[in-house]
């Protein structure tokens, strides 16, 4: 059993381009480096949400049917399937994936010359879509750099209802603080954390197609349940520092990320481009 996809109509090949530049302030850098989380309204506009929605969601669905599974599949596995690296398998998503408007915007905030791929998903979540409970991205990226943000987009206007990003203001300037995968269980680990540290509680909320949320890989963040009647169809990107290595790591969960997102090299390397592409360079 696979999660339903809407059908939708076939897609243009004529599709926007994503070239040109968002205005970034001085104000909104300041405050991602504060706070480790950022809303980006209208980083693609309407009708750019409204041109890639059916191309990445015909990707999905492609990619969702040709999953073969040697168990049976969980009700998280049923309810919002794992597809990751769009880019590899739809010249279309690649489009969106490596758009220059959105790596030129999170270079600026980072303070970066240039940024690599480091993985894009879905973030479609069908209603009664199971939350993520508190956790930090960083805790599965083996990487020598903080320097890796995800920027999150709902390709359709979105409510809190359906699911949208709650993150820890601040919380990244601690670094590594989850010792564990995230569970149910864990999440008094970080709600200790939360109260000790006075770190605000800051919600998404109702965001429109095209608006963005970015957040550090160390912002301690959490994603509630879809417990409205329609699917959650958003989209993620995942960028890191060009520069950035590979850590030589031998954690179990480590390496098993190393080799799903950057092609298994050993600690030390510089990710592959064919992998893991340069997809901005400052200038």
């Amino acid at each position: 059993m696979t999660t339903a996809i809407p059908a939708l109509p076939a897609c243009s090949p004529v599709l926007p381009s994503l070239d040109d530049s968002y205005a970034v302030s001085s104000d909104t850098i300041a405050a991602f480096r504060r706070d480790g989380h950022v809303m980006l309204p209208g980083l693609a506009n309407r009708d750019e949400a409204a041109a890639y929605r059916p191309v990445i969601a015909e990707a999905i669905a492609a990619d969702v049917a040709a999953q073969v599974h040697d168990h049976e599949l969980s009700l998280a596995e049923r309810l919002f399937p794992g597809i990751g690296h769009l880019w590899k398998r739809h010249e279309a998503v690649k489009r969106f994936s490596f758009a220059r408007r959105f790596a030129k915007t999170v270079a600026e905030l980072l303070g970066c010359k240039s940024l690599r791929m480091y993985h894009d998903g879905s973030m479609f979540k069908a209603p009664g879509g199971p939350g993520t409970p508190w956790h930090q991205d960083g805790f599965y990226m083996p990487v020598d750099t903080d320097k890796v943000v995800t920027l999150w987009m709902p390709l359709i206007d979105v409510s809190a209802t359906m699911g949208t990003l709650s993150f820890a203001s601040g919380s990244h300037l601690h670094r590594k603080v989850q010792k564990e995968p995230p569970t149910d269980d864990t999440a008094g680990h970080f709600e200790n954390l939360i109260a000790e540290h006075q770190w605000p509680v800051w919600s998404c909320g109702d965001m429109s197609a095209g608006d963005a949320c970015v957040h550090s890989k160390w912002t301690v963040h959490r994603v509630p349940p879809n417990t409205s009647g329609r699917l959650r169809e958003a989209f993620s990107i995942i960028y890191v520092d060009a520069e950035a290595r590979l850590l030589d790591s031998q954690d179990p969960l480590a390496r098993a990320m190393i080799g799903y997102n950057l092609g298994g090299l050993p600690g030390g390397s510089l990710p592959d481009e064919a992998l893991n592409p340069t997809i901005y360079r400052a200038g």
